[in-house]
């Protein structure tokens, strides 16, 4: 493709964007509010945004700008977008730390029943994997780790199945516990410095016990570790943490279950990150719902609810009326009105997490 034949932007300096807007999103931007233009990335500040405040779509796709809405109407926005993710992060540093706590909880008690009650044992489990992974052929090996003894299978609805699909990641997540574990990474590096957490067992008993490890792991790692585990052991977890049993009566396990809990742990991730780096979460909140019915069962707003099960999706026709509550200067149409629904939820949201605050705070004083 020729550079001619894409649809290239052009920098612009602050100035330009604001008229850029002025003229083809007809957003006008007063002079007290230039600075924010400084303070924040236009694609960030603009583009999750504009979308609630156009008229339709023309013959090529494009947004149609009819009317003129003050800048203001986009930081209102912006502000529920910022108070949704503050909000939400509590309760994604409440969930993480519960599911980290449980994962290690359950891998610690397993090594404890087989004598290890210093859960040190996993030390020379991962050495001699790595060995074997290094000298022979991955499907020859028959031992593993006591924590990831699917570490070779896929999971699937159907269960596991064996598959070598991202056994890189697996077995470089377990060069990273062993560095944490013994102090000494893969290239030789001093781990005391890498993380402070560590280096107390390093310097008095030369090994970091395993309880240790999950605080350097970050989320995906730990749902990497789980997604490893046996099925008696990620059975424990999801007791804890989901409240459900993935163990049918009839003690058959429930792959299913297991799949839509790991496909909520890997929205959370996806969510956290979002958060941590500072980008909106409006676009990640609205990616592939483009119709109004299929907000209820969207998985993401799904592991909101899962994250505060105070937060219920609105029954009824809620979803179809004709006006909001938000108090943005805003009129509803066709186009914007997904948006428009799932920017009320942001602010639900908000609300119960706030009232959910006040009561714990009551509590304390109690």
């Amino acid at each position: 493709m020729n550079k001619e034949d894409l649809t290239l932007k052009t920098y612009k300096t602050i100035d330009e964007q604001i008229e850029y807007l002025r003229e083809n999103k007809k957003i006008i931007v007063d002079e007290e509010d230039k600075h924010w233009f400084k303070d924040i990335n236009y694609i960030s500040m603009i583009n999750p945004y504009k979308e609630l405040f156009s008229n339709g779509k023309d013959a090529y796709g494009n947004h149609i700008y009819t009317t003129d809405v003050n800048f203001k109407e986009i930081l209102s926005s912006m502000k529920i977008d910022l108070e949704f993710s503050n909000c939400l992060y509590k309760d994604i540093r409440k969930f993480e730390q519960k599911f980290k706590n449980a994962v290690i909880a359950t891998i610690c008690n397993k090594y404890a029943k087989d004598e290890d009650k210093y859960c040190l044992n996993y030390i020379n489990e991962i050495k001699i994997f790595l060995y074997d992974f290094s000298t022979m052929d991955f499907n020859k090996i028959k031992t593993s780790p006591t924590f990831c003894k699917n570490i070779s299978n896929q999971l699937s609805s159907n269960g596991y199945v064996n598959d070598s699909f991202g056994i890189e990641k697996k077995v470089d997540l377990l060069r990273k516990i062993l560095a944490f574990g013994t102090g000494i990474s893969v290239d030789g590096a001093d781990m005391k410095k890498a993380n402070i957490l560590a280096k107390h067992y390093l310097d008095t008993c030369q090994m970091v016990p395993l309880w240790v490890i999950p605080n350097m792991l970050t989320l995906g790692e730990v749902s990497m570790l789980f997604l490893m585990m046996d099925i008696d052991m990620q059975n424990i977890v999801c007791q804890e943490v989901a409240g459900f049993s993935l163990i049918t009566e009839n003690d058959k396990p429930e792959y299913t279950k297991l799949l839509r809990f790991s496909t909520k742990l890997e929205i959370i991730r996806k969510m956290r990150n979002t958060i941590n780096h500072y980008e909106p979460f409006f676009p990640l909140l609205g990616h592939n719902i483009s119709k109004l019915k299929l907000i209820k069962n969207s998985p993401i707003i799904n592991t909101l609810e899962f994250l505060n099960p105070d937060f219920k999706i609105p029954k009824g026709n809620d979803f179809y009326k004709s006006e909001t509550f938000l108090n943005i200067n805003i009129k509803i149409n066709p186009n914007n009105v997904v948006k428009i629904r799932l920017l009320e939820l942001m602010m639900k949201y908000i609300e119960i997490n706030k009232f959910n605050d006040c009561q714990d705070f009551s509590k304390i004083k109690r």
